[in-house]
């Protein structure tokens, strides 16, 4: 029994252990729940606090770079400023500059291009001038051969003439003896009259003798055979003029009518300063360059080529104009106009320093020539070229300084040339850090 009540005291206690283990379980879920619930709380309170803490410190510090970017900027705003106008001031020029290279290259190739263009049409002149020229021999040798044949013709038909009428007289004889035959055969047959007259008498007698309508016929015939045998027979000095041989050369009032090649120089050149004087300057250098084809004397060229020279600085081709000048020059070198007019195409070109020594060189040429001949003229227009000298060096000299106080210009060979990259002469200072700083001029 005591074991029963063991066991059953065992399982009372063993029930209340139970419900109060489920007790103490029950209460230890709920205290394990606040406690997590308190921790988590804990947590996010944590949580919260540092992503404010974060969110301030990251304002904090876009604050703090804004200002310093806003510091940096005010403090290099006026250095960036210039940089950037100095980049684009050099892109510009720049740019410029290559424009200004492909003008030039486009102008010295459409020069090029008229120069060959000119030099084919000097040629093609040439070709037609040779051309009508040798069609104008053609021409006269065909004359000739014309004028030969048509002598010709007329001589063969003189000659045919003369043949025909030669058979005509012979045919008249042979009629004339068959009619004296006939004649003294009827004087047989008619026992006529004997005396002592001459054949030709007596063959008139015998034609009186006949009847009036043989009479006629007899007289008739007799008239026509003189006239043809005179007529048949002429003088030997005609015959030989008829066959005279045919001369080979022109005909003397032809050979007149031809220009002389000098007189035709002298007109093209006349008339090319014509047109010039009327201000006709294309057509007056068309004339100058024929007159130049048919001008062999080379001291005789340069007249022609200065004048050349003048038109074409009238038409603003300097280029041009020193080419000519210079072969004026060639073709005359002692010759003071020719230097002077190359000196003027140089200074129109912008050669100051050739061009000064050209007009040195004429001037002294000019002088030489007023000290051996004293010409008044000649003195006064010496006096003119003292004063344009005078102006040209004054404009070189000027040139020169100019040249010489300021980086812009230069002087190269003589010619003024503006540089394009004159920003490179302002003064650059640089800071701690090596950044350049361009001061340029005030205003």
């Amino acid at each position: 029994m005591s074991y029963e009540k063991l066991f059953s005291r065992f399982e009372g206690n063993r029930e209340a252990r139970w419900v109060s283990l489920e007790a103490q379980l029950a209460g230890l879920g709920g205290q394990q729940k606040g406690k997590v619930k308190k921790v988590l709380g804990h947590f996010a309170s944590a949580s919260s606090r540092s992503l404010a803490c974060a969110a301030l410190a990251a304002w904090r510090g876009l604050l703090e770079q804004t200002k310093a970017d806003k510091a940096l900027r005010d403090m290099y705003e006026e250095q960036i400023a210039d940089a950037e106008r100095h980049l684009l001031r050099m892109k510009a020029s720049c740019k410029a500059l290559a424009k200004d290279n492909v003008d030039h290259m486009a102008k010295a190739r459409e020069q090029v291009l008229l120069q060959q263009w000119l030099l084919l049409w000097q040629r093609e002149v040439v070709a037609l001038k040779s051309d009508r020229v040798a069609q104008e021999q053609v021409q006269q040798v065909l004359g000739r051969v014309y004028t030969t044949a048509k002598k010709q013709a007329s001589h063969t038909t003189h000659v045919m003439t003369r043949q025909a009428r030669e058979q005509q007289a012979a045919l008249l004889g042979e009629t004339w003896a068959l009619w004296l035959c006939f004649v003294s055969d009827c004087r047989k047959e008619t026992g006529g009259e004997s005396g002592a007259a001459t054949p030709p008498e007596r063959n008139i007698q015998a034609a009186l003798a006949l009847p009036a309508r043989e009479q006629e016929f007899f007289l008739a015939l007799r008239e026509l055979s003189l006239q043809e045998l005179a007529g048949a027979f002429q003088r030997e000095d005609e015959l030989q003029e008829e066959i005279q041989p045919e001369s080979s050369g022109p005909p003397q009032h032809a050979k007149g009518q031809l220009e002389n090649v000098e007189m035709k120089c002298k007109r093209l050149r006349a008339e090319g300063s014509f047109l010039a004087q009327a201000e006709r300057y294309a057509e007056a250098l068309q004339h100058w360059e024929e007159a130049l084809l048919f001008t062999e004397d080379i001291f005789e060229r340069a007249p022609v080529l200065e004048q050349m020279a003048q038109v074409l600085l009238i038409l603003e081709r300097p280029f041009d104009a020193i080419r000519t000048a210079e072969q004026a020059v060639e073709s005359r070198p002692l010759w003071y106009a020719g230097h002077l007019t190359l000196g003027r195409a140089l200074l129109n070109f912008g050669e100051l320093e050739r061009a000064v020594e050209c007009l040195r060189r004429g001037a002294s040429l000019l002088e030489a020539q007023v000290q051996d001949k004293g010409n008044s003229s000649d003195a006064e227009e010496l006096t003119e070229i003292r004063l344009e000298l005078a102006e040209a060096e004054k404009l070189y000299a000027e040139v020169r300084d100019r040249a010489k106080s300021t980086s812009e210009q230069v002087i190269i060979n003589g010619r003024v040339v503006e540089s394009h990259f004159w920003e490179t002469a302002h003064r650059v200072t640089y800071d701690k850090d090596g950044r350049p700083t361009t001061h340029y001029p005030s205003g």
